[in-house]
């Protein structure tokens, strides 16, 4: 399961930067996901706890739906929660991509290394 959400994860995180063409948003969302995990919920991030949170949970019931000790990212609803967030991703605003020249206009000259030592 661990592997099937870090596959989704990086297809949403890359999802959201060809949407928004930058990486801002990706870097926000990771940010906000794992502080939720590990100081306002107080569940596992990637099997890790931080010793001090806001709430103190415990996972309780399968851990294919708990996601265990892994927390929520070891569970099966992340996948559900991906789906709803590329939903999201698709509502943001078309980014600007800087485009460049398909073509040189102008010959570009190299120096040769014998006018590089003359320098």
């Amino acid at each position: 399961m661990g592997l099937l959400s870090v596959f989704a994860a990086g297809m949403f995180f890359s999802f959201s930067i060809w949407r928004t063409g930058s990486l801002w948003w990706a870097f926000g969302m990771h940010a906000a996901w794992d502080w939720g995990q590990s100081f306002l919920f107080g569940v596992a991030d990637s099997g890790l706890m931080v010793q001090h949170h806001l709430l103190a949970t415990h996972p309780a019931g399968k851990p294919l739906l708990s996601g265990g000790t892994t927390g929520p990212e070891g569970s099966v609803l992340i996948l559900a929660v991906l789906g709803v967030g590329c939903l999201i991703v698709l509502t943001l605003p078309k980014g600007h991509y800087i485009s460049l020249p398909t073509e040189i206009t102008q010959p570009v000259s190299i120096p040769a290394s014998s006018q590089l030592e003359g320098q």
